[in-house]
């Protein structure tokens, strides 16, 4: 009788083995599995947006407005490194502008921004260049002191952005989109002259010329 005990409790003990052991199999194919089998990489692209994330695929599909994405994390001959789309062209409903990589801690999720550019050049060298993007509090601005170029990039779109500059010589500027030169405001006593840009619509590069009268 104690003999029977045993043989059964060990056949128990074989079929929880077993159980356990099937479990893990399928837990183990319900992890994801990035990147998947072969080293791929399967990411949604967002067409309005340029946004790229990177999914467990077939597990998981691209929403509406997405477009699947694979390539090889090995770099198959010819293959072009994810890095490598950082820093180039980029192009999307109104005009242009440049590919930035970002990846989010904890998750890796990899994602690209199309951002333009707002470019002040000037032939003389100005006192202050301050450039923002953006509504008030939340805005991104860049600051140039004695400086004859400065520049601002922000996200690709229709962005209100401004650039104001002080210039110790009497300027001339045109902003975009005006087709008039505008002048410089001097201060009493005509040491300086200052102008401003106001309401620029990044969805292009935009550059604010200025220049000594």
């Amino acid at each position: 009788m104690e003999r029977t005990h045993r043989i059964s409790g060990l056949r128990m003990g074989i079929a929880v083995g077993a159980a356990i052991a099937l479990l893990g199999i399928a837990v183990g194919v319900a992890v994801a599995s990035i990147p998947a089998g072969g080293g791929t990489i399967n990411a949604c692209y967002a067409t309005s947006s340029g946004a790229l994330r990177v999914i467990d695929y077939p597990s998981h599909h691209c929403a509406s407005g997405e477009r699947l994405l694979r390539w090889n994390q090995t770099s198959a001959p010819g293959a072009v490194p994810l890095l490598a789309l950082a820093g180039t062209g980029c192009a999307g409903i109104g005009g242009s502008g440049t590919l930035y990589l970002g990846v989010t801690p904890g998750t890796g999720t990899v994602t690209f921004t199309c951002r333009t550019l707002l470019t002040l050049q000037s032939a003389i060298k100005l006192t202050e260049i301050d450039l923002s993007a953006g509504p008030p509090g939340q805005a991104l601005t860049q600051q140039c002191l004695n400086a004859t170029t400065c520049s601002l990039l922000v996200p690709y779109g229709s962005t209100p952005a401004q650039a104001n500059f002080i210039a110790p010589v009497d300027i001339a500027f045109t902003c975009p989109g005006d087709t008039v030169a505008s002048t410089g405001s001097p201060d009493i006593a005509r040491t300086h002259f200052s102008g401003i840009c106001q309401g620029i619509t990044l969805n292009v590069d935009r550059t604010v010329v200025v220049g000594a009268r």
